[in-house]
């Protein structure tokens, strides 16, 4: 049975490390634009447009769907807007990229109680 040769060069380890540091700096310039919009989103709510609020919180998830507090404040966007449907869906989606989050927790917990006085 042969053997396999491991020998790498420096060349190759460091031909490899820049291919690996370009896809990184390529995932934080994308995350940063999310982020970005995020905050264009908050802005937007601070003046109570939520239409544009709506647009950016959507720009954030679309570069960056992992983001627990991008589908908070979606949630949040929508409740506003009366969209409670897509309100709790984004809030639920919250919940399941971190079980932890408060606010999707307490959004949910009050509309839960609320719908049983109902």
């Amino acid at each position: 049975m042969p053997r396999l040769s491991c020998h790498v060069s420096a060349r190759t380890t460091i031909l490899c490390l820049s291919a690996v540091w370009t896809d990184l700096t390529a995932l934080i310039q994308i995350h940063d634009r999310a982020l970005w919009h995020y905050r264009q989103a908050i802005a937007e709510l601070k003046v109570e447009d939520y239409p544009g609020a709506q647009i950016q919180i959507q720009q954030a998830l679309a570069l960056d769907g992992r983001q627990a507090i991008f589908y908070t404040l979606a949630g949040q966007i929508s409740a506003l807007q009366g969209e409670w449907q897509l309100a709790i869906t984004t809030w639920k989606q919250a919940q399941r990229l971190d079980p932890t989050n408060p606010i999707a927790l307490q959004c949910l917990q009050l509309l839960s109680a609320v719908a049983q006085q109902n």
